[in-house]
């Protein structure tokens, strides 16, 4: 709406001013859609942003979607969304102009053409949206200040497009501003309108596919490398009992040779606050490890260096029986953050469909069991925003428990439960735990269920372990 009222104060502007000829009234009128585009697309970024900050996309990954389907998929969902309003928007503005503009002669092929450029203008706007993307951590950020960014950086390479011809072939605004600011030559033009759209489609998605490769695999991968923190027999040693034990397991199905290794694993804040100091842990399959602790004793820290939501500063975390240090993305996941990464404006319902077309779960009976055993069969139809804080909590463990994992990792995933669901979500994943061999990690503030679930009890204290021993054991020591 804002944009076609823009376009027809111009339109009205001509009639009153001769003197403005038609390429210019269309050059405005490009400038004023490009400029209401700028705002009414934040959503484009928005979602982005949102996802990656409530951690939806390394759920997402968790849960074996490839990067660049994400994209696609979010791109073309994107355009499909924007097509509608388009194309009315862009036949009623020119509608008004032959009916307004009576001097001017446009053909229904310029009419095309225009429109046409416009949409294949929006292939390229929504892909640059997503880089700009990166540079937002929050979302109300994006509100604020994605509309500014956008025409400052388009105004910018606009300028200077004049003294630089070739940003026209990099920057959506500029590409856009000089094919319409010719409109009389647009039929001539032809092969440009398609073909520097689909180029500047293909730079900025390579550039965003090369930035998230670096961080999800060179950063990822950083947190299973050895460093220099290690001195370099102790890592020697690592490796090769790594190797010896790989040697023993070839025979062996890659689930019967499940481990976790940590060594030496540090976390510091500022370059000398020490969150996080722990100097062994090892586990084997079906281990289950309880972390207790205070508020800061570093358990969410340890938590999340592990499934690299950040990044470690010193020591070798090595998931599998492999010498080479496999990442965590290799393997299959449940994880259950301390936050509810969930879309909240989806139902219940969408969730769990597209978790399954996801994953792959085409046993709807198994889907509907576990709808049920976690009483969400009267809540399927609400979205998110409307339940509570404990049936959210039980949405996230649900979801997490469609696949068959090889780790379990819980971050206080029981928090604001009631004790009889909670009861009944304890017993399912003890079952899941000794159906599927699992290695259950699981940080929590009640000890009862850290005895339930665990065979081993890990007490946090200022970023170290102040105990770590077995249930038993400790039983024994402290009653």
């Amino acid at each position: 709406i804002t944009t076609l009222c823009g376009c027809y104060c111009f339109v009205v502007a001509e009639t009153l001013f001769p003197m403005i000829t038609l390429d210019e009234l269309i050059y405005y009128c490009t400038v004023a859609i490009l400029i209401t585009e700028g705002y009414n697309n934040i959503l484009c970024s928005y979602h982005m942003v949102y996802e990656n900050s409530y951690s939806i996309k390394k759920l997402l990954i968790c849960n074996g979607l490839k990067i660049h389907e994400y994209y696609i998929g979010n791109m073309i969902a994107d355009y499909i969304i924007n097509f509608p309003v388009q194309i009315p928007l862009f036949l009623g503005l020119f509608a008004t102009m032959k009916l307004l503009i009576v001097d001017s002669v446009v053909s229904t092929a310029q009419i095309f053409l225009f429109c046409f450029t416009l949409l294949m203008w929006k292939f390229s706007f929504i892909v640059v949206n997503y880089f700009y993307s990166f540079i937002f951590i929050r979302t109300n950020f994006v509100t604020r200040n994605f509309c500014v960014l956008y025409l400052c950086v388009s105004g910018i390479c606009l300028a200077a497009s004049r003294y630089v011809p070739i940003l026209f072939y990099f920057n959506d605004f500029v590409y856009c501003i000089n094919i319409l600011n010719s409109f009389h030559l647009i039929e001539t033009r032809l092969l440009e309108i398609v073909l520097v759209p689909i180029f500047q489609v293909i730079f900025y998605f390579t550039l965003i596919q090369i930035y998230e490769h670096h961080s999800i695999t060179h950063n990822y991968l950083a947190n299973f490398r050895s460093d220099k923190s290690l001195e370099s027999t102790e890592r020697q040693t690592l490796i090769k009992e790594e190797i010896n034990t790989a040697k023993k397991n070839k025979e062996v199905s890659r689930r019967n040779s499940l481990k976790v290794r940590i060594k030496r694993l540090k976390k510091m804040y500022g370059g000398d606050t020490l969150s996080l100091n722990l100097s062994s842990l090892k586990l084997n399959r079906k281990d289950c490890i309880g972390l207790i602790g205070p508020n800061g004793a570093g358990k969410s820290t340890f938590f999340n260096v592990l499934i690299s939501e950040i990044k470690k500063s010193g020591g070798l975390i090595m998931f599998g029986n492999n010498p080479n240090e496999v990442p965590f993305y290799k393997f299959t996941f449940a994880v259950c953050l301390q936050k509810n990464s969930l879309w909240v404006d989806l139902t219940v319902r969408d969730h769990f469909e597209f978790y399954c077309k996801l994953i792959g779960v085409r046993d709807r009976v198994f889907k509907r069991s576990l709808i049920e055993y976690f009483d969400l069969e009267k809540f399927m139809n609400y979205k998110i925003f409307q339940l509570t804080d404990g049936n959210m909590r039980k949405v996230c463990i649900a979801l997490s428990l469609l696949r068959k994992p090889d780790f379990i990792l819980y971050d206080e995933a029981t928090t604001g439960i009631d004790i009889v669901n909670c009861h009944n979500i304890q017993m399912l994943i003890k079952d899941i735990q000794r159906k599927f061999g699992s290695i259950l990690i699981l940080t929590t503030h009640l000890m009862r269920e850290v005895e339930f679930l665990c065979q081993e009890i890990g007490v946090l204290y200022e970023g170290e372990f102040a105990l770590h021993d077995s249930i038993d054991a400790s039983k024994k020591v402290f009653s």
